[in-house]
């Protein structure tokens, strides 16, 4: 396992760190950029080490919309089967080693969701936290979008879209059935900005 940084005991320093080990890793299909506290990379990790150590990394959000400016929500069972499923944002990432936050986003709506676009509205940020698992998050947004072609993906037969209203009274009377996510861009005004109602 090949680690790179200098704050975390449990990482190796860059001189110890071949280059054909770097480059075989940052390869690697489930290898994430870490990063240090200011957003700095500094090296590449398998994604399970870096939520295992809880390692500053980059992360991606993206929101989908229909025709009618509704949101698309997944639906995520919860690990206890007598758990109730909670509601979370339409898609997200990890941003992968040598993927800009971009292409990640459009990674993630492809193969999760079935969507293929050209490309996303960045929309906002959020800083590292750990309410955000110690990501730092781009949000991106697919603007409305004609779903006929996509409504038969098994994600979003799961799932449902919601209008202002309805997240309205989720957060108000159900909010430990949404996401920490779903709950941090709503209070950030990113899930309906004024604009947008």
């Amino acid at each position: 396992m090949t680690h790179i940084g200098k704050k975390n005991p449990d990482l190796q320093l860059m001189s110890r760190t071949s280059l054909s080990e770097v480059l075989s890793l940052r390869q690697a299909r489930d290898a994430i950029e870490v990063v240090d506290e200011h957003d700095q990379p500094i090296g590449y990790m398998r994604l399970d080490d870096v939520r295992r150590q809880a390692l500053y990394h980059r992360q991606v959000m993206v929101l989908v919309y229909n025709e009618k400016n509704k949101i698309f929500l997944q639906k995520k069972e919860k690990r206890k089967k007598k758990d109730q499923p909670i509601w979370d944002v339409s898609a997200a990432s990890p941003v992968g080693a040598s993927q800009s936050a971009e292409e990640t986003a459009l990674l993630v709506l492809s193969q999760d969701l079935g969507i293929t676009l050209q490309g996303l509205r960045n929309i906002g940020e959020a800083k590292a936290s750990p309410g955000t698992g110690n990501a730092f998050v781009q949000v991106f947004s697919t603007g409305p979008i004609p779903m006929e072609h996509v409504h038969s993906h098994p994600v979003i037969k799961s799932g449902f879209f919601f209008d202002h209203e309805e997240i309205t009274s989720l957060v108000e009377f159900y909010r430990e059935l949404l996401s920490p996510a779903l709950l941090m861009l709503w209070d950030k005004g990113l899930i309906f900005p004024p604009s947008t109602i």
